[in-house]
Formats: structure tokens, sequence, C-alpha cells
């Protein structure tokens, strides 16, 4: 699957969606703390992932998707894999995993609780999905510190459009 990065070329997802999408295309929108499920025929993105990770399920077989965002990783990535392997009887070997966002905060230390939380989680994610998928269609793709990263999946196409954008100070809680 081709992966586009798309920077100064559109101001954020809607104008890339209106721009490149033909109208009539439905797309899955996930917002934090889902995980939904795209048909064939329905696109799949996300926006804002900072702290949150968001990880493309693409089965190839049947070109279903599946999308999770979330900043907890560890509290809902195993039951996720498990009701997508129940929904879609798919064997794992035939999907494609991306793995996006999980951007550090670029303003304090690399071991505060805050960025060390963001590294942990990353970890979890690695581990789980390397013992469930074949290495070979999975990458990873996280954000360097202070990036905000959205994503688009056109599955008409087979390309991840990827806009990303540098956060201000303010943005952080």
């Amino acid at each position: 699957m081709k992966k586009k990065l798309m920077n100064n070329q559109f101001q954020d997802m809607h104008e890339l969606r209106e721009r490149l999408i033909p109208p009539a295309r439905k797309a899955i929108y996930t917002e934090t703390d889902q995980f939904t499920k795209a048909n064939k025929d329905e696109d799949h993105f996300t926006v804002g992932l900072n702290p949150c990770l968001g990880i493309i399920f693409y089965n190839k077989k049947t070109e279903e998707s599946y999308l999770f965002h979330t900043p907890y990783m560890k509290a809902g990535l195993i039951p996720r894999l498990i009701q997508m392997q129940e929904d879609s009887k798919a064997d794992f070997k035939e999907f494609i995993v991306d793995c996006y966002g999980s951007s550090l905060d670029p303003d304090i230390e690399i071991d505060c609780p805050y960025n060390r939380s963001i590294l942990e989680e990353r970890m979890y994610s690695e581990e789980i999905l390397r013992n469930t998928f074949p290495r070979e269609n999975i990458s990873f793709n996280w954000a360097k510190k202070g990036i905000l990263t959205s994503v688009y999946l056109d599955k008409k196409k087979l390309v991840q459009y990827i806009l990303t954008s540098r956060l201000f100070p303010d943005m952080y809680y």
C-alpha cells in the first residue's frame, strides 16, 4: 500500500477529502477512543493523532479495514483484535497494519511521566502487533516530537494520505 505525505498541499483533512475524494465515496470517521470498521466500498480516516495512537488494519483479501484511535492501547488493543478476528473471520496473515501518531511533548524531558507513558504505549503496541501479525505486514510510523498526524485510507486507490503539522505549545494540556 502506498503512503503519500500531503503536507503543504492541504490545510486539513477536510480540504484533502474535498479535493481528492469523489463526493459520493463514503468514508468512516474514527474519533478518539473509537474502533471502527469500513467495508470494501468505504474509506477510513482519523484526525488529531497527537499523544494518541492510530492503527489501521487493512484486510487484503476482503478489502475491509479497521481503525483504532486511542491514547490507551494497553486498555483496549487485545479486546479489539479479538473483536476484529471474530467479526472478519479472517486470518491475521491477510492484514496490513500501519501505526501512526503517538507524538511526544517537545517542551518537556523525555523521562517525564507524560512522555514515558507515550513510549510505553508504543512499546506495548509494537510487541502485541509483532506477536499477532507477520512482521513484513506491519509498519510503525510514529510521529516526531510535537507533531499532529491525520490519516486517510483511500481503498479505491490503495493509498494512505498522511497530513502532519506542528503543534502550538498552548495546545498541550
